[in-house]
């Protein structure tokens, strides 16, 4: 199964044509403890980037994005008895709702597991980030590129993919 992330803090796991939707563990940890998790019903179509769900923590409220267009499938029944599932084990038992998806195209935009993991370790430090999709000539196909000042930080975002790595401090 693959997994994509958003840069709203989502991921996506397919199945299929159906994808399971849940927070990030760093969306996790920055929410806080929920108290109460909710999604739209069943059936309700949703555009790429509509709230799907909300998330209520001790902290805050949280909307909850659909990362692809789709029909909502279902909704993680546990979370109505146990929200805190969704902070103790967010990318496994803590999923919140599946979606039929209907663009399947809209997947390309989304960042795999490796250029999520750069995009916050650059929040993080507060080097400037820049990205861009790429070309890759050889696959005829463009992937999401993330790069950073930072001689150390140059990511695709697809694995299998590693052309040399260009930033405005090395050449690799």
């Amino acid at each position: 199964m693959m997994v994509f992330y958003t840069p709203s803090h989502e991921w996506v796991r397919l199945d299929g044509d159906v994808a399971t939707v849940g927070i990030t563990r760093h969306a996790a940890e920055e929410l806080g403890e929920p108290v109460f998790v909710e999604a739209r019903d069943t059936g309700t179509a949703l555009a790429q980037g509509e709230a799907a769900a909300v998330v209520e923590s001790v902290k805050a409220a949280s909307d909850i994005y659909a990362p692809v267009a789709g029909e909502i499938a279902g909704f993680n029944e546990q979370l109505s008895d146990s929200p805190h599932l969704v902070s103790e084990d967010p990318e496994g038992a803590g999923w919140i709702f599946t979606l039929k998806i209907t663009d399947r195209t809209q997947l390309d935009g989304l960042l795999d597991a490796t250029a999520y993991k750069a995009s916050l370790l650059n929040k993080s430090v507060g080097q400037a980030v820049t990205s861009a999709w790429h070309h890759d000539p050889v696959r005829k196909e463009f992937r999401f590129r993330v790069a950073t000042r930072s001689p150390l930080a140059c990511v695709y975002g697809r694995a299998l993919y590693r052309p040399p790595c260009r930033t405005a401090h090395a050449r690799h």
